[in-house]
């Protein structure tokens, strides 16, 4: 009798397309932020380019950049889910950590305190957006165990 040890079965359709619709609820997220800091409370949003200077981003250019993160983390999340064990806890954890980058960045460049604190609130909401959107995602496209196609001894 063969032993056969079980691994996960990624649903590549359902993955992608949740990460896309994931995508377009992260840039709608930033949309929101963006109408509530620069449009009701006047509070300008920081952005950060390459070489670590400062600008102000448009509210577009942060929904793509949101959205295209996201996409780019659906693609690792793809990758973890075929290839280590426990890839929803990295998956999480892989994203935690952007996400703190995320929020400590606007507080290491010069403005006044509100801005750094206005930026630091956007991007902790949209970190934690797409850590839910994508955690929810791949748990829902790797549910099930199929054995492998060559018996393991």
């Amino acid at each position: 009798m063969s032993v056969y040890h079980a691994r996960p079965l990624v649903d590549p359709r359902r993955l992608w397309t949740g990460g896309v619709v994931a995508a377009i609820v992260v840039a709608g997220v930033v949309v929101a932020c963006f109408l509530i800091v620069r449009g009701v409370l006047d509070i300008p949003v920081l952005g950060v380019d390459l070489s670590g200077g400062v600008f102000l981003p448009s509210m577009l250019g942060y929904a793509f950049g949101g959205a295209a993160a996201t996409l780019l983390l659906t693609g690792l999340a793809h990758l973890l889910l075929i290839t280590t064990p426990r890839p929803r806890f990295f998956l999480g954890w892989i994203i935690g950590v952007l996400t703190a980058i995320a929020v400590i960045v606007p507080f290491t460049k010069s403005a006044p305190f509100e801005v750094q604190l206005a930026t630091a609130a956007v991007n902790l909401i949209v970190g934690v957006t797409i850590g839910v959107m994508l955690s929810t995602t791949a748990a829902a496209s790797a549910g099930r165990n199929v054995p492998p196609a060559y018996p393991v001894a």
